[in-house]
C-alpha cells in the first residue's frame, strides 16, 4: 500500500515498462475476437488519474480571458492531454463563494464520479454516510498549495446534489481568493483515499467604469 506520491511514481517507472510486452493493434484485435486478454495492465485507472494530476501541475492553465483572445484570432496554443483527470469541473457561482459557505456539485457529476467510483471500490460506508445528515468526512489535496485539508461531503436533501462543507469557505474561498467565474477541478483517487483539487482557470477581471464628474 503506497502512501506517498513519490512511491507511486517510482512504481510506474520506465525500468518496469521496458519489461512489458507491447501489443500491436492486430494482436489486440485477435484477442478481442476470441474473448480473451493476456495484456498486462500495470495499474488501475485511479493510479493513472493520480499520475496524470501530478503531471498537470507542470502545465500552464489558461484564463478565460486568454482563451477568448485566442479564439478571437482563430488560433489555439492550448495543449489537450489524452486523458484529463479532472472528472469534476465547475465554474464557480455566487452561491459557491458567498455566504452559503459550500461548494455544490451537480447530482449527475456526483453520481458518476463520486458515488459510482466509491461503489466500484467497495466503499459502501462512504456512500451510506454521504446520504446521511452528518455527511462523510473526506480528505482533499490541494495540488496548487501541496497541502491536505478535511471537508465534509453530503447530499443536499432537496436537490440531490453533493455539497462540500466545513472549512470550504475559510480554507478554499478565503485562502485561495476564489471568486465567481473561477473554474475548479476535482477527482477522487482510491489509491490515496482523497480528492484532488486545483484551480484550473481564473475569472477575467471585470472592467471598472467611472462616471464623469465623480
Amino acid at each position: 500500500m503506497w502512501t506517498r506520491e513519490d512511491d507511486l511514481e517510482d512504481f510506474i517507472s520506465a525500468k518496469t515498462l521496458r519489461k512489458v510486452k507491447f501489443y500491436t493493434p492486430e494482436e489486440e484485435a485477435e484477442e478481442k475476437l476470441h474473448g480473451v486478454c493476456t495484456k498486462l495492465k500495470l495499474y488501475d485507472d485511479d493510479v493513472e488519474d493520480f499520475i496524470s494530476a501530478k503531471k498537470l501541475q507542470k502545465f500552464s492553465f489558461y484564463t478565460l480571458e486568454e482563451e477568448a483572445e485566442e479564439k478571437l484570432h482563430g488560433i489555439c496554443t492550448k495543449l489537450k492531454l489524452y486523458d484529463d483527470p479532472w472528472k469534476i469541473k465547475k465554474v464557480l457561482q455566487e452561491s459557491d463563494v458567498g455566504t452559503s459557505c459550500r461548494l455544490m456539485i451537480s447530482k449527475k457529476l456526483a453520481m458518476q464520479h463520486i458515488v459510482e467510483v466509491w461503489g466500484r471500490a467497495g466503499r459502501d460506508e462512504n456512500v451510506r454516510e454521504l446520504n446521511e445528515e452528518h455527511g462523510v468526512s473526506v480528505k482533499v489535496w490541494d495540488c496548487d498549495r501541496k497541502k491536505e485539508y478535511v471537508l465534509t461531503l453530503k447530499t443536499h436533501p432537496s436537490t440531490g446534489c453533493s455539497v462540500f462543507l466545513t472549512n470550504w469557505s475559510r480554507q478554499f474561498v478565503s485562502e485561495r481568493g476564489l471568486k465567481k467565474g473561477d473554474e475548479i477541478g476535482l477527482f477522487w483517487c482510491n489509491c490515496s483515499d482523497r480528492f484532488f483539487f486545483s484551480v484550473l482557470a481564473r475569472a477575467p477581471d471585470q472592467p471598472v467604469f467611472y462616471l464623469e464628474g465623480f
